[in-house]
Order: structure tokens, then sequence, then C-alpha cells
């Protein structure tokens, strides 16, 4: 993944570097201009996914540790339960 938005970061580097050269050359030009805010605004959305990407793996990994712990626990009283069952007898 972070292959990915390595590749990601660069390219969209290049293509705002592309942009702001012809913005400065043409600083009247409508569409660099709108491809401008193009750019940004796809910039912003990938970093929003990117930190609700973030979000949800910490929320999955504190679920993994709730059950796991559950796990452990349900181990432990099959065990005391067993011990009981053997006293009775």
């Amino acid at each position: 993944m972070q292959l990915f938005e390595l590749k990601f970061q660069g390219d969209f580097g290049a293509a705002s570097d592309v942009v702001l050269k012809g913005l400065k050359q043409k600083p009247d030009s409508k569409q660099l201009e709108i491809i401008s805010n193009y750019l940004s605004t796809s910039y912003l959305y990938v970093n929003s996914l990117q930190m609700q990407l973030q979000e949800a793996k910490l929320r999955i990994e504190k679920l993994i540790d709730s059950r796991d712990e559950a796990l452990k626990d349900a181990e432990q009283y099959k065990q005391f339960y067993k011990q009981l069952q053997e006293k009775q007898l």
C-alpha cells in the first residue's frame, strides 16, 4: 500500500508542478485554474479517505484485542467450571 501512496504523491506532485508552471505562463487561463481546483479537491478527498482508513484499522485492532481478551476469559471460565464439576462429583 505504501508504494501505491508514494506513486500517488509523486504523480500528484508532477501534475501540480505542470499546472503551476502553466498558470505562471498564463495566469488568466480558466482551464488551468479549473484543473488546479480539481487537483486540490482530489488531494483533499484522498487524504480524507486515508484518515478514514487509519481510523478503521484502529477500530478493527481494538475489536480484535477485545475478542482475544474475551476468548481468554472464556477459556478461564471453562477451566474453572470443569474444576467445579470435578469437585461436585
